[in-house]
């Protein structure tokens, strides 16, 4: 049972996480949506609205453990930090909680620290930030067919269950239902690449929201290093450095961080060499990583036009405002399926999606068939796995933003017009159509997005009000369903 001391602190074999990043958002639209979690992101965020959890743990209690104290780096920065965030990035003193194992070991073990991170985590408003960091031990436990990154809180033992995993963090936060603009969680632990890279890969695209950004000290196969003389381990020095010189409240720029950060780590791990009777000389170059988790994060307020206040004009040039323009803020935000979501992550589609961005440059046509077809199996998938939410107008609009997401990934330049938006609706409604299923909510989100092309086209001061179209007419435009089966010449 379980894995020897050299093998569960021995060297990391190469790991190929496969983190997922997504297209950037308009910028247009920036301030007022989060629209795709990414990390050429600045997080904006409301300071008086958030939380922030610092945990340093130098130490685990099982006695096998002796002589891998941290000594007192792991819980410097967590202090460290924890200052860093009320002084540099507005946070207040009241909603920043620091735990470190040198005086409430009790509350580092893996069970509190669930419970803190949960508790802490639902507290933050729609608006505010949550951030997680971490310092202390990253460990690999190597299995004889896959491996397994974590992090040792105080009751580590050598096993995975008594870690927090990739996909225990993951759940903490779908746990906590947080309503946060956006998650932040800084790992400065050995490996820690390999925890970032897990909770972004394939399988957890689009799995929570809001976007969560995980802000790794060194990569899959690298330990984080410290220098007593620093008074810090090396990547949370030069956090604090960097948050200190771009002291910026209600807001953090994750990119240029961590351009800055990976630079002046990997400058100053070039000057240190280390050497074992095994493998000799070799470097100690550290590689900070940023992973991304989630591809949509919904927004909670209304786009407006920076100039006067009013409604935003929605056009064609923005990919995701006239989607968000239809969601209904007040109703539930059901999920897809995991079965969905796998799909659209998977390889096979985000291949085809990149050859076919490769070998035609997406013709307009294309780009239409790409966003029907998908659409099309996506209603497909949910009426095989799971009906429950098919015919609702945010489940309907998830899957637009979605898909259309999911191609963005390759093709930046995806748009979704009133016409396009029309055509992909009636090629989702059409296997459900076909199978004599009540949907209402379609009929009215139907009729909406013609609201939206009416309004479109009588805004300003001439305005035909004698102008009328049959909503009967126009439902029975929705019900005479496109062609799916490919057309032979």
């Amino acid at each position: 049972m379980g894995q020897s001391w050299s093998e569960l602190w021995g060297d990391v074999p190469e790991a190929s996480p496969d983190p997922h990043h997504s297209p950037s958002p308009e910028k247009h639209y920036t301030e007022q949506y989060s629209v795709i979690a990414t990390v050429n992101s600045v997080l904006k965020f409301d300071p008086d609205k958030s939380y922030a959890v610092c945990v340093g743990i130098d130490k685990q209690l099982d006695e096998r453990f002796n002589g891998r104290s941290l000594g007192y780096i792991a819980a410097k920065d967590a202090v460290s930090l924890g200052e860093a965030f009320i002084r540099d990035m507005g946070l207040h003193r009241d909603r920043v909680n620091i735990y470190t194992s040198s005086d409430t070991s009790f509350l580092c073990k893996k069970g509190a620290l669930s419970t803190l991170l949960v508790n802490y985590a639902r507290k933050v408003e729609e608006g505010g930030i949550f951030i997680f960091h971490f310092s202390g031990h990253g460990v690999l436990i190597k299995g004889s067919s896959s491996s397994e990154w974590v992090l040792a809180p105080a009751d580590f033992s050598g096993h995975a269950s008594t870690g927090f995993t990739a996909n225990d963090l993951l759940e903490l936060i779908q746990v906590a239902d947080c309503r946060a603009r956006h998650v932040l969680i800084i790992l400065d632990c050995c490996y820690a690449g390999g925890i970032g890279g897990k909770m972004a890969s394939a399988e957890n695209v689009m799995r929570v929201t809001p976007g969560v950004y995980v802000m790794c000290a060194c990569a899959a196969k690298e330990v984080s290093l410290a220098l007593t003389v620093l008074g810090n381990s090396i990547f949370s020095f030069f956090l604090l450095h960097y948050l200190e010189k771009h002291s910026s409240k209600g807001q953090f720029a994750v990119e240029e961080s961590m351009k800055e950060i990976a630079e002046l780590c990997r400058s100053y791990s070039s000057l240190m060499m280390r050497y074992s009777a095994e493998d000799g000389l070799r470097s100690a170059v550290m590689q900070p990583e940023m992973d991304t988790v989630a591809v949509v994060e919904i927004g909670t307020h209304e786009i407006l036009d920076s100039s006067d206040g009013s409604s935003a004009d929605v056009t064609d040039s923005n990919r995701f405002g006239l989607l968000f323009s239809l969601y209904d803020k007040q109703s539930p935000k059901p999920p897809l399926h995991r079965i969905a979501m796998l799909w659209l992550s998977s390889a096979i589609v985000q291949d085809s999606i990149e050859t076919l961005c490769t070998k035609t440059n997406i013709p307009l046509p294309l780009q239409d068939g790409m966003v029907c077809a998908m659409l099309y199996s996506i209603a497909c998938l949910h009426l095989e796995h799971d009906r429950t939410h098919i015919t609702e107008r945010n489940f309907i609009v998830t899957a637009m933003i979605s898909v259309v997401a999911a191609i963005g990934y390759k093709f930046p330049e995806v748009t979704m017009n009133v016409s396009q938006l029309k055509m992909a609706l009636k090629y989702y409604y059409k296997p459900i159509y076909s199978l004599g299923i009540p949907a209402k909510p379609i009929e009215k989100l139907w009729l909406d997005i013609y609201a939206c092309e009416d309004s479109m086209e009588s805004r300003g001061d001439q305005v035909d009000s004698g102008i009328s179209v049959d909503n009967k007419e126009r439902l029975e435009e929705l019900h005479t369903l496109p062609q799916w089966e490919p057309i032979k010449t």
